[in-house]
């Protein structure tokens, strides 16, 4: 289980170097590498913390969210920052442009890894429930018959 997700992790660092790729002909490519880094270290931290919190509960659950909570809130605040950053310049329209369409690709394809791993997550934990399911059927067979 934890090998396919390290996978996921693999899969993501290569987009990353792919739609980095994206900025090198760009007239503030310094700029949005900075960006790039900072941003691919916020996304691959999520990854990370969503595969070590594994197994849903209630607590989990609300962990879950926190931590959504706060992704959501650092990405926002550094989209907004650069974009502020890039429109004090009027003639880089073009890039406010690149970076729309290249967050766009990213968001789209760090979704499908995301649904990749809960998708992995649910089966296991679907396995899990079976398991258990089984284990009390045969406990319970076992009191009822006196064993």
């Amino acid at each position: 289980m934890e090998k396919n997700l390290s996978s996921e992790i693999e899969h993501y660092q290569k987009l990353n170097a792919e739609l980095s790729k994206g900025f090198e002909l760009s007239e503030l490519k310094n700029e949005f590498i900075n960006f790039w880094e900072k941003w691919t270290t916020i996304h691959l931290a999520q990854l990370k913390e969503i595969i070590i919190i594994s197994y849903p509960n209630t607590h989990n659950f609300i962990e879950i969210k926190q931590l959504n909570d706060q992704f959501m809130h650092k990405r926002t605040g550094m989209i907004s920052a650069f974009l502020q950053g890039i429109k004090k310049k009027p003639s880089l329209k073009n890039e406010v442009t690149l970076l729309k369409h290249i967050l766009t690709e990213h968001d789209e394809k760090f979704t499908a890894i995301l649904t990749q791993i809960l998708t992995r997550l649910l089966t296991e934990l679907n396995k899990l429930n079976a398991y258990r399911k089984a284990t009390n059927a045969y406990l319970y067979s076992q009191y009822t018959l006196g064993g």
